[in-house]
């Protein structure tokens, strides 16, 4: 699903792809199981709504947990699909 990031950048590097294939272990690791956690992948915490965050996979090959960075923008877009005002 992830591990493919020469089909739309054929100028992908050796990081680019180190960082797809994270990806895609996360989340087959996940599929398969439930639980993308596993022995060599970054720790991806339970979704909690209080803290909102979302897994960053940075280009150094880890992963973390950080504050979604286009929440209210998101937020605002979510809640005119609902017909709620801001």
């Amino acid at each position: 699903m992830f591990d493919q990031p020469t089909a739309d950048t054929p100028d992908a590097t050796a990081t680019d792809h180190a960082v797809a294939e994270k990806m895609n272990a996360c989340w087959a690791k996940f599929a398969k199981t439930g639980d993308p956690n596993g022995e060599s992948l970054s720790a991806w915490p339970a979704y909690a709504l209080a803290k909102d965050q979302l897994l960053d996979f940075a280009a150094d090959g880890k992963a973390r947990a950080v504050a979604d960075a286009r929440k209210e923008r998101l937020d605002l877009v979510q809640g005119r699909a609902l017909g709620v005002s801001p």
